[in-house]
């Protein structure tokens, strides 16, 4: 055992010394080890690198992004205009439309008078026809009727006149 605290100690003893030693280096500190150790420089070069592509990529997005916005913001309102040209078409229209139905409504109402006095007209003609034949029908009635009465008094005029002599 006593080999073995010898050894460990000759090591301590050594590692001292070494730690100790000048280096030759031109007074490389142990931060200058360390870079060396993990190559600390290419990894910070390389994430730079790399921070400044994603930099660059972000950029270029945005711009795409304000592109694409713009080129939106331009076709909406080129869509708003034209709807706003329809719907303006869409209102003359319907003015000519409620213009003609006016103008139909005030033919219909002169139809409607006119059909009116058609029917008045028709109507009078009728009860003049019916006036009529209720006219002659009287007449003719009262023409039988008198016939018939003529008739039966010539009948006893003669009876009158024929029992008169047969009398006497």
């Amino acid at each position: 055992m006593r080999n073995m605290f010898k050894a460990a100690l000759t090591f301590v003893a050594l590692f001292i010394l070494w730690a100790g030693l000048p280096s030759h280096s031109a007074e490389a500190s142990l931060y200058d080890r360390i870079k060396d150790i993990y190559n600390t420089p290419d990894k910070v070069d390389e994430l730079t690198r790399q921070y400044n592509d994603s930099i660059r990529q972000m950029e270029e997005q945005q711009k795409q992004m304000e592109e694409r916005q713009q080129e939106m913001r331009a076709e909406f309102e080129a869509k708003q205009q034209a709807l706003q040209q329809e719907n303006e078409q869409y209102r003359q229209q319907n003015a000519k439309l409620a213009e003609q139905n006016s103008a139909l409504a005030q033919q219909n109402g002169a139809l409607a008078d006119r059909l009116a006095q058609i029917e008045e007209r028709r109507a009078a003609f009728v009860r003049k026809i019916v006036t009529s034949v209720l006219v002659v029908a009287v007449m003719l009635l009262i023409y039988i009727a008198a016939i018939r009465i003529w008739r039966y008094r010539v009948w006893r005029r003669q009876m009158r006149e024929s029992g008169r002599t047969a009398g006497l």
